[in-house]
């Protein structure tokens, strides 16, 4: 039961969270607001071998938002529950086991920490 009341706190705060940020400031860093939510930025890169710079690509799934994680899309496979602090998006579990698996600048976190027996997953950048 609490752990229910704190979904719908969480959820209730999301919402007002949402609605009162403007597009500008509605993402954290590493991401950009397009299409009515936050999405990775390509990162430009660094010049690479031979003088090529070179732009990292990002599977545009990661970041969209979502409700449920059957809608994600692509590598994704998880939808982000409800936070005080951000919309709820798509991204990847399993980085505890392959940090490969972020993106750039995204970090593996452990969603359990909040709720029992969900997993890790990439987040991305926060302001």
């Amino acid at each position: 039961m609490l752990l229910r009341t704190l979904l719908l706190l969480a959820s209730a705060t999301s919402l007002v969270a949402a609605c009162t940020q403007d597009e500008a400031t509605a993402c954290g860093r590493g991401t950009e607001y397009r299409d009515g939510g936050c999405h990775p930025t390509v990162d430009s890169g660094a010049a690479g071998a031979g003088g090529e710079g070179g732009a990292v690509a990002i599977d545009p799934a990661f970041g969209e938002p979502c409700e449920s994680s059957d809608t994600c899309a692509g590598p994704t496979d998880y939808c982000t529950p409800p936070s005080p602090v951000d919309t709820q998006y798509c991204t990847v579990s399993g980085c505890d086991q392959d940090a490969s698996l972020c993106p750039p600048g995204w970090e593996c976190f452990d969603v359990s920490q909040f709720i029992q027996g969900e997993p890790f997953v990439c987040s991305r950048p926060q302001p």
